[in-house]
């Protein structure tokens, strides 16, 4: 399967995740309607390194996830929870190994006016064996 899909169903199976948005967990950017509390996540790039015989090693992708919230607090509760949840994680799940998650950086994105949602940006680094 798909790194994305292996941090998606960590986060559903997680009871504090959940309380603060159900469900909404989606792949991809700006392609459904935003409705708070939810989180849209995507992986901004991908370094695959291969050994000296050709086959694939370790790859280093760095996921976004986008955190709305009907509140400021309520957006940083999210992100705060998604991080608790993934910090220090490693495990094997929809084909995907993953080694190592580290924090790039979070900060705050513009408050859109149009939707009246706040949003929270948390960029994760996440070392991984797509096998």
């Amino acid at each position: 399967m798909s790194l994305g899909a292996h941090l998606r169903t960590r986060l559903l199976a997680d009871g504090v995740v959940q309380g603060l948005i159900g469900d909404k967990i989606f792949p991809g950017i700006n392609r459904i309607e935003v409705i708070p509390p939810m989180v849209i996540y995507q992986t901004a790039s991908t370094e695959p390194t291969e050994d000296l015989s050709g086959e694939m090693g370790e790859s280093f992708s760095t996921v976004q996830f986008n955190c709305f919230g009907d509140s400021y607090d309520k957006a940083v509760d999210i992100k705060t929870a998604i991080f608790r949840n993934l910090q220090n994680y490693s495990g094997l799940s929809h084909g995907v190994r993953i080694k190592e998650i580290r924090r790039e950086g979070d900060f705050d994105a513009d408050w859109d006016e149009d939707d009246q949602t706040f949003r929270r940006i948390l960029v994760l680094r996440v070392t991984h064996t797509d096998r």
